[in-house]
């Protein structure tokens, strides 16, 4: 009865919808970003590059990292442009993670003028109730401001080609045009991560047909 009289009974009602709503619109986001993932990876499916000999002697299908627009021709030798394999000299490669960011300028096929972002992002929490929300609010609002911080050395950098690798969650988050963007593991030191994420990344994938 005192809960009534002093309001908190509603308050707590109203907590507890508020709640319910921020879990239903974190079940969306999820599902939205596994859509946008499985996109992707249906675009780096349809671009397999496929190479069949015209005596059947030769047929495999290549994954390359930096696909071209998709074409078909037929050619006295195969057309395996090293571009699409290889980081040119200009290529900028970004590593974003909730907590960690790194982007470097590929030349002479090194990862040169390397940035990296560090920012404290909560990471546990076991309370629940108000106690949990709170918490999960601060740190929304870390990672927010780590990817601002993020977006500003790109913008900063503002590089022509750019490649970006990170954490699935967060990739969305980041609004710059790529070349190419694609989920990966790579974690820890964020310099170290990057050459890991960018040497994943750049890894060919070949399939006998």
């Amino acid at each position: 009865m005192l809960d009534s009289l002093l309001g908190r009974a509603e308050l707590k009602a109203r907590i507890e919808e508020l709640e319910e709503e921020k879990r239903h619109l974190e079940r969306r986001l999820d599902a939205e970003s596994e859509r946008r993932a499985d996109a992707v990876t249906a675009r780096q499916d349809a671009e397999e590059r496929v190479c069949v000999d015209d005596a059947r002697l030769v047929s495999v299908a290549l994954d390359p990292p930096l696909a071209p627009d998709p074409f078909v021709e037929w050619g006295a030798t195969f057309r395996l442009d090293g571009d699409w394999f290889h980081p040119t000299d200009g290529l900028t490669v970004a590593l974003v993670r909730s907590d960690r960011f790194a982007v470097g300028t590929y030349d002479g096929g090194a990862l040169t003028e390397v940035e990296t972002v560090e920012t404290n992002v909560k990471s546990a929490h076991s309370k629940g109730g108000f106690s949990q929300s709170r918490f999960e609010r601060r740190r929304d609002e870390q990672v927010a401001t780590h990817i601002d911080d993020c977006s500003a050395v790109l913008d900063r950098r503002d590089p022509d080609r750019l490649v970006l690798l990170g954490e699935r969650t967060v990739l969305d988050d980041v609004d710059r045009d790529a070349v190419a963007v694609e989920p990966v593991d790579a974690s820890g030191d964020p310099a170290a991560a990057l050459e890991d994420a960018a040497h994943t990344f750049f890894t060919t994938r070949l399939t006998l047909l």
